[in-house]
């Protein structure tokens, strides 16, 4: 988490974050994990996120080794300013656990480096 409160990007286009205001990866409520689509150069580690459709199926491992798999339910874009922060902290389906991606998408916008959308995916554990 950023000193205002503000989610931290990972500095690295391959790396991801886990929000620690967040629920961990399989425990109750949604864990949300941001990353890099891509930089002006490179293909980030969340390349293809907003091909996601719903029905497929990512997996996380844990560092304790644990595999734990989830099923895209939705996707949704955000303006940059507006993105609904309370929806992307809580699970897709109410009563089961969920990993929701985030990541900056959209345009540029003009004189900056920063993209005016966030895309969020949505999924459910399976269970």
């Amino acid at each position: 988490m950023a000193t205002d409160g503000a989610i931290a990007t990972p500095a690295n286009i391959y790396d991801t974050g886990w929000y620690t205001g967040s629920a961990l990866p399989g425990t109750p409520g949604a864990s949300l994990i941001d990353g890099h689509i891509s930089s002006w150069t490179a293909k980030g580690v969340f390349y293809g996120l907003n091909n996601m459709q719903p029905g497929d199926q990512l997996q996380i491992v844990r560092g304790s080794g644990q595999i734990i798999t989830y099923t895209v339910v939705k996707k949704q874009t955000y303006a940059d300013t507006n993105t609904d922060m309370s929806t992307a902290l809580s699970p897709a389906v109410a009563g089961t656990p969920g990993l929701n991606l985030i990541s900056c998408y959209g345009k540029v916008k003009p004189g900056t480096n920063e993209f005016d959308q966030r895309i969020v995916v949505f999924t459910k554990q399976v269970m």
